[in-house]
């Protein structure tokens, strides 16, 4: 298997219910294959995941998807078929992580103890690194939990401008 078709699984399986771009997916992935490592002991896919400055970066998904810059990638289609164990891999992560916005994402994967900020910038993230994991996600704080309290808080007004999308 190879990321881009990893990547294809998560839009079919993920997109119709989140906003899935470029960056997203390659932290996605990344993670999917930080999950694979520490449970497998060996990686889903063979492509290197380099420590670039705007996170952990999958060479073959960004080109896939270069074209489509910041868009949200829901509607594409791909014929594809992951392994059992890659689409395990697969869900376990978004149950971790799905909930996360992508600046959300971007703080959790540049933590100070995680694998990517062990890694020089332009550097490929070593499975050794990565098998050493990340720390457990913090919901408190982060945007999403911020973006949750004041849906609530002002339920009445939000209403006024419309339906507010189940995701946030």
């Amino acid at each position: 298997m190879n990321a881009v078709d990893l990547a294809y699984a998560q839009i079919q399986q993920y997109g119709p219910y989140l906003r899935i771009t470029n960056a997203w997916l390659n932290m996605m992935t990344y993670l999917i294959q930080v999950e694979a490592v520490q449970q497998r002991h060996e990686p889903l896919f063979d492509e290197e995941i380099r420590a670039e400055v705007a996170g952990p970066v999958i060479s073959s998904i960004y080109q896939e998807f270069r074209a489509c810059e910041h868009a949200e990638l829901s509607g594409l289609t791909y014929d594809v078929s992951i392994s059992e164990d890659a689409r395990k891999s697969m869900n376990t992560t978004y149950e971790k992580y799905g909930w996360m916005t992508i600046y959300d994402l971007l703080e959790f994967v540049q933590h100070e103890d995680g694998p990517w900020a062990k890694t020089k910038r332009g550097e490929v993230i070593s499975l050794e690194l990565m098998s050493m994991g990340l720390q457990s996600p913090d919901y408190i704080g982060s945007l999403r939990s911020i973006i949750q309290h004041y849906k609530l808080k002002h339920e009445k007004s939000l209403e006024y401008f419309g339906p507010v999308s189940p995701l946030v």
